[in-house]
């Protein structure tokens, strides 16, 4: 498994644990237009985060959520990423240890196997891979508002910058991310 391959693999994957749970409707924050709709069943880690902005919002993007489509693909990238770079020293102990249900899937494991690369030389060149996708975001906003702009577009947007940002900051000092001796 390559980089691209397993960062698809994660915009599938994550948020399985969710996707049938009524209570959080998260086809219901959104209205999908036909030549961006998302199947039940893929990109789930695009819908979370999506209804993790609209529904308490009360955003309800309807044309113009075929244009945030590689801006959501881009965040969820990059917090996915940093998950992995914060959550391995974590996962690798419990791989380590043997622990029931432990399995090695992470960012960080494919490309040091990918790049013939030291774990801690992984984890930095990942973060620069993080930093470069926060001008990727910048980048693709600017285009976006160059083709429409409201305020809902707008609150999304920004509110999709806060959770790269908010990711990143909580996993540092997330307890869940350390690891006890």
């Amino acid at each position: 498994m390559n980089l691209e391959s397993y960062l698809d693999y994660r915009l599938d994957d994550v948020g399985k644990e969710y996707a049938d749970e009524p209570s959080l409707a998260l086809t219901d924050c959104t209205v999908f237009t036909s030549d961006s709709q998302i199947a039940n069943d893929q990109c789930l880690l695009l819908r979370f985060l999506s209804a993790k902005i609209c529904f308490p919002r009360g955003i309800h993007l309807t044309e113009e959520f075929a244009l945030v489509d590689a801006v959501d693909k881009n965040a969820a990238r990059h917090i996915s990423v940093i998950n992995d770079i914060w959550s391995y020293d974590k996962e690798m102990k419990a791989v380590r240890l043997g622990k029931e249900g432990s399995t090695m899937t992470n960012a960080v494991d494919v490309l040091a196997d990918e790049a013939s690369m030291p774990i801690e030389s992984t984890k930095r060149v990942l973060y620069r891979i993080c930093r470069e996708w926060e001008i990727v975001h910048d980048t693709l906003v600017a285009e976006i508002f160059e083709k429409r702009e409201s305020p809902a577009l707008r609150i999304y947007l920004k509110d999709n910058e806060y959770q790269m940002s908010g990711n990143e900051g909580w996993s540092k000092v997330a307890f869940r991310y350390s690891v006890a001796p």
